[in-house]
């Protein structure tokens, strides 16, 4: 046991007496008068609403003064008080009598009642701290094992979820909801309300114990029988914490809408990942209220991998959803999706859950037969008792159905409000044949004027004018925002920046595998001008031979063959590409030989119809031979 100081009034808060064993063994018998109440304790008045249960508690024994006159009931019970008292109320039960403990050499007043809790399985470990102030959802956890659970019956219905400040998935909610309907707690206002991390004072404990003790204390008022609500009062509780969303992309262009709630009246709300990976966001809300300054809306904390973003809406005073409890969904459940499809502000559906658990790409969703098109991502799913139980995220195209999904309101909760961060946020398009470099154009939106292809690189050359004056940006400003985040994107996606010019807006970006240059002509050409390429990647037996498989994103077929001095590589390309866009990867790989410094001999058909190409270089023959679905290569040192 761990070693603690305590004074001798803090012993003396609970003065618990041995007595002689009861008649009866686990009975509520067993707890009778052991003690003569005479109203000795000055701060407790008759009419104090816990006076006559802090009476029944004395006489049971159960619970003392801190002093002969004074019961200090605000005074906060600690964890050692709350263990204590759960195992005289389990010992007196059982046996009818507290357990013979004794203080172990210098141990702790409270290290035999831990002891007995451990032993119990009252406790499933030891406390850090049992001088400290006990919290409710503690003491809830401790008192519930202090009887057996067939002692502690049932006595009204509190469904989950029905506890304001408790939700079903609360790691605590077993023995809150446990005692809730045995009838031991009833909250601290007629919503039943719990407060689970708030300390607890010995006149609220008095009674607690008494209602264990004492089946006939028990409340069985009734606390959190919800009422679902009809569409039409799921349309007026709801549809005001509910707005759209125009987005901007970084070159001040209206790249379309999407919706948001909100989550709290200071201006916390829920949108989708994808919505504010558009840019710029405009808020407009329910009653027409226009969001568009510097620092009006802000993006506070992202969970790209769930779709989520945490947004601050400046202001105060909103109307928000009350969050459900997503792990309690079932499926046929009808729910309601408040959102702005294709723009359509404050437009309402209906449907119920067709899967509450549909897992895509290892991300779970709740899927609905709720339409969700562009512009009601980021929205509002709600239960028939008007809470958020999901966001709005995508639908399934082509599908024939109403199969759609919502990310889980759950996880919501795990998004930080305090959150300092600077979030940047884009969708991940990369330039074809890259997986590491961003589409600036689909980043910026900016028109693409030219392009060219080379074998190991593109360049694309961007209208450096195609900017434009939006919400609280003039487009000067948003050229150089569009560039500074671009970099920062970069930087965060592995990339280095080894070489700049004067401007700090250009510059030349690696990673190992693939490089980026941006730079910009504002007088002549009046273009940005991006240039992507791929570091090749060679055979390890050839270092100067550039490697097909890894140019032309195939995986070879079993292991190199070697035939009189000879070594030959396999590929099946007809399970990658079709023949024209194979042909023209073809011509890419041979201008990248010869940019490699390898010449083409010479090119034949054989008479089967196989295609014959010879490159030679670095003293290597290097033949490929292409088959109506199949490429090999033989190389012969020479």
């Amino acid at each position: 046991m761990k070693n603690k100081i305590i004074s001798l009034a803090l012993i003396l808060i609970l003065c618990f007496s041995l007595y002689s064993p009861a008649l009866a063994a686990g009975s509520y018998s067993n707890f009778s008068t052991k003690n003569s109440y005479a109203n000795q304790f000055t701060d407790v008045s008759p009419d104090n609403w816990f006076a006559e249960y802090v009476k029944q508690a004395y006489e049971y024994g159960l619970i003392q003064g801190v002093s002969a006159t004074s019961f200090e009931p605000d005074d906060y019970v600690t964890i050692a008080q709350t263990i204590v008292l759960a195992v005289r109320l389990h010992s007196i039960f059982s046996s009818g009598a507290e357990p013979d403990l004794t203080v172990p050499p210098g141990g702790e007043w409270y290290d035999p009642y831990v002891s007995y809790a451990l032993t119990n399985d009252m406790i499933a470990s030891e406390y850090n701290s049992y001088s400290a102030p006990a919290l409710r959802s503690e003491v809830a956890e401790i008192l519930s094992k202090a009887l057996p659970a067939e002692s502690l019956n049932q006595i009204r219905t509190v469904p989950d979820g029905a506890i304001p400040d408790v939700p079903a998935s609360a790691p605590y909610s077993s023995p809150v909801y446990l005692l809730y309907r045995a009838g031991i707690l009833s909250g601290s206002d007629t919503d039943g309300t719990f407060n689970p991390g708030t300390n607890i004072k010995r006149s609220e404990i008095a009674a607690i114990c008494v209602r264990i003790a004492d089946p006939s204390r028990r409340d069985t008022k009734t606390i959190g029988v919800i009422q679902s609500l009809t569409a039409m009062q799921i349309s007026e509780k709801c549809s005001p914490a509910v707005f759209t969303i125009q987005v901007y992309s970084y070159n001040g262009k209206l790249m379309g809408n999407g919706s948001g709630f909100f989550i709290s009246s200071d201006g916390y709300a829920i949108t989708n990942y994808h919505v504010a990976a558009a840019g710029l966001a405009l808020v407009t809300t329910h009653d027409g209220k226009v969001f568009d300054k510097v620092d009006d809306v802000r993006l506070i904390d992202v969970d790209k991998e769930n779709d989520l973003a945490l947004i601050k809406v400046s202001g105060s005073g909103f109307p928000y959803l009350e969050l459900g409890d997503s792990d309690t969904v079932r499926q046929g459940q009808q729910v309601y999706a408040i959102g702005s499809p294709i723009g359509l502000d404050n437009t309402m559906s209906q449907g119920i859950v067709a899967n509450a658990n549909r897992v895509i790409d290892g991300v779970s969703y709740t899927q609905v037969s709720i339409p969700i098109g562009p512009g009601s991502s980021g929205g509002a799913l709600i239960d028939e008792y008007g809470k958020a139980i999901g966001v709005t995220s995508a639908g399934f195209t082509g599908a024939g159905a109403d199969l759609n999904l919502a990310v889980p309101i759950n996880k919501v909760r795990d998004l930080d409000r305090d959150s300092s961060q600077v979030h940047i946020v884009w969708n991940d398009i990369f330039y074809p044949g890259f997986s590491q470099v961003l589409d600036f154009g689909a980043f910026a939106g900016t028109s693409l004027l030219y392009l060219d292809v080379l074998p190991l690189n593109i360049i694309f050359e961007y209208d450096a004018f195609d900017y434009h004056d939006a919400l609280f940006w003039e487009a000067g400003e948003l050229f150089a925002r569009s560039l500074a985040y671009y970099f920062v994107v970069l930087e965060e996606a592995g990339f280095k920046r080894v070489s700049a010019s004067d401007e700090a807006l250009q510059g030349r970006f690696e990673t190992d595998t693939e490089w980026v240059e941006i730079s910009y002509d504002l007088y002549e050409k009046k273009t940005i001008t991006v240039s992507a390429g791929l570091f090749p990647q060679y055979y390890a037996e050839f270092s100067k031979l550039p490697d097909f498989g890894w140019y032309m994103g195939m995986e070879m077929i079993g292991d190199p063959s070697y035939i009189d001095g000879s070594t030959m590589y396999e590929y099946k390309w007809s399970d990658y590409y079709y023949f024209d866009s194979f042909s023209y990867s073809l011509v890419s790989y041979f201008l990248l030989l010869e940019s490699e410094g390898f010449v083409l001999i010479g090119s034949d058909t054989t008479a089967s119809g196989d295609l014959l190409f010879l490159f030679e270089g670095y003293r290597l023959s290097v033949c490929y031979i292409i088959t109506p679905s199949r490429v090999f290569i033989d190389i012969l040192p020479i």
